[in-house]
């Protein structure tokens, strides 16, 4: 299965955070599904996911 157009070949080898600018490896990042090409790693989305539950 080819990969989606919005991966680069950078993107395929890995890739930064958007939230605290790791480079980190593809499979440690996800990508933001409302923006294309922005990622984020699991850290930063725990952190997100905590600051969304104390509201």
């Amino acid at each position: 299965m080819a990969p989606p157009r919005s991966w680069s070949a950078d993107a395929a080898a890995g890739a930064r955070c958007g939230c605290c600018a790791r480079d980190l490896p593809r499979s440690s990042v996800h990508e933001l599904g409302a923006t294309p090409g922005v990622f984020i790693c699991r850290r930063c989305a725990l952190w997100a996911l905590a600051r969304i539950g104390r509201r």
